[in-house]
């Protein structure tokens, strides 16, 4: 018995298994933590990293694209007789009102007003919870960074990162390799690498572990420089910007146009850093 191709059938199938893909991946996406932290931590979901999530939603987006073409190649006249009566070639009112919903929220997102604004920043609310949960590199894509810069930064030298590394068990051929590759060799995430290193007590380092600079308060930063608050209040002062305890590192770093890890060198070192403008 011949099989009787049905491409209408065809087309809606995969309309639907598209769909169903690019509904899942998109959700995942919008609570899925911001990058510098999927990569520092390895974050996966369902054995599937935030790229290979990317990846799936990019592909399935355009297959769900071109399915839609073809449907619309196959039903083009049945959407012509949805848009306009066939008698007066009017446009129905289904398809006026279609338009103005799709092109309401269109706008509504693009001008990030209530309730559509709403939408992002509960995906914003989302992100934030994984970097409460997992601590944040003290640089952005610190896991690119090769063992003995990332050294530097905790003031070791990159003998003592690959000796404390090595003690630990890890494999360690050379010390230019990146956390990230170091890493994939070990079967660890770049933060367990980090976590494994241990920097002179001499040397600043954050008040939990290898949280990032971002996070840290003028409270925190003042009692591990081992500076007067209202001394370090005062140089953010005279640089023109309104500081307090309770201001994060990250906030104040971009308003000099500097990484929160550069602000703090500028700071341990007493060096001047970029006035703002008032």
């Amino acid at each position: 018995m011949k099989l009787k191709w049905n491409g209408r059938a065809f087309a809606a199938l995969l309309l639907f298994w598209s769909l169903t893909g690019v509904v899942l991946s998109g959700i995942v996406l919008y609570i899925a933590p911001q990058g510098r932290i999927a990569h520092w931590v390895e974050w996966r979901f369902l054995w599937l990293t935030k790229e290979q999530w990317e990846a799936l939603h990019t592909l399935l987006g355009y297959l769900f694209a071109g399915a839609g073409v073809y449907h619309i190649l196959l039903n083009g006249r049945a959407l012509i007789h949805y848009l306009r009566r066939r008698k007066t070639l009017r446009w129905r009112p289904e398809a006026l009102v279609s338009l103005v919903v799709a092109l309401g929220i269109g706008v509504g997102a693009v001008a990030d007003v209530p309730p559509f604004g709403y939408v992002m920043d509960l995906s914003d609310w989302a992100k934030d919870a994984w970097a409460r949960r997992y601590e944040e590199p003290s640089q952005p894509h610190a896991e690119l960074l090769p063992l003995r810069d990332f050294a530097q930064t905790l003031g070791l030298r990159p003998e003592e990162a690959v000796a404390q590394l090595t003690q630990a068990g890890l494999q360690v051929p050379s010390d230019t390799l990146t956390l990230q590759a170091l890493g994939e060799l070990n079967g660890r995430s770049p933060q367990e690498i980090a976590d494994l290193l241990h920097p002179p007590r001499s040397s600043p380092t954050p008040p939990a572990s290898h949280r990032g600079y971002g996070q840290w308060t003028l409270r925190e930063l003042a009692q591990t420089l081992g500076l007067p608050l209202d001394s370090l209040l005062g140089v953010f002062h005279r640089a023109g910007l309104q500081a307090s305890p309770d201001h994060r590192v990250r906030d104040l770093a971009s308003k000099l146009h500097l990484t929160p890890y550069d602000l703090v060198e500028l700071l341990r070192t007493r060096k001047p850093f970029p006035q703002t403008s008032r």
